[in-house]
């Protein structure tokens, strides 16, 4: 019972991009506009998978603290039947499948498959966008650029986040069709309460407008 994380989405947040580069005078380079464009797509890509991650760890590498709830070491399939597992990790499930599929949906090769899988992995609040490079230099084709990967998680995070307004919630379906969980209403409500975000870029602002009398 989540939000809307299907094509919607996706096109919102590229709206939010747009409207972010043009309103800040952000300088996307080509590159870093393809990347941002193709993790609109996928970021949220682990909401739809329900196999845990094949992942077996070096003797000197830490336990991820997401493989006891989503990973398995067994080499076969093991399904996650629990939806808010699902939930918090969906963006580590997003970033796995991103890096082992790359080919399977068209991404150019594995220099951008990897920074498209760390974006994804990294517009969750919960993780630490000080992990991603602050600069590093990639090519796609013919191109060659400097992009900045640290900048971009942020700026995707945000744009993201922006996205929370009542266009994410369908009404029939919460209303008539089935019963939201306890854990669901809340979010929903909170969405369905919001009326516009608009980027105030000059302030440094974001502008949120709902009916709070509900």
């Amino acid at each position: 019972f989540f939000t809307d994380p299907g094509p919607s989405h996706s096109y919102r947040i590229i709206d939010y991009l747009s409207r972010m580069e043009q309103q800040a005078e952000f300088d996307f380079n080509a590159i870093e506009k393809y990347l941002l464009a193709c993790t609109a797509w996928t970021h949220d890509i682990g909401m739809s998978i329900n196999k845990k991650i094949q992942y077996i760890p070096d003797d000197d590498e830490p336990v991820p603290a997401w493989h006891s709830d989503v990973g398995t070491t067994k080499d076969q399939t093991v399904t996650i039947d629990d939806s808010r597992l699902i939930r918090e990790h969906h963006h580590v499930l997003s970033q796995y499948f991103v890096a082992r599929h790359w080919k399977d949906i068209h991404l150019p090769g594995w220099e951008a498959a990897k920074v498209i899988s760390n974006l994804s992995k990294y517009h969750r609040r919960k993780t630490d966008l000080r992990e991603l490079a602050v600069e590093e230099k990639i090519r796609i084709g013919n191109l060659s650029e400097e992009i900045a990967p640290r900048s971009l998680g942020a700026i995707f995070r945000v744009a993201d986040a922006c996205d929370t307004d009542n266009e994410r919630v369908d009404e029939l379906a919460s209303d008539i069709v089935q019963e939201l969980p306890p854990e669901s209403q809340d979010h929903w409500a909170a969405c369905r309460n919001i009326t516009s975000v608009e980027i105030n870029a000059d302030a440094a602002e974001i502008r949120i407008r709902g009916n709070y009398g509900t």
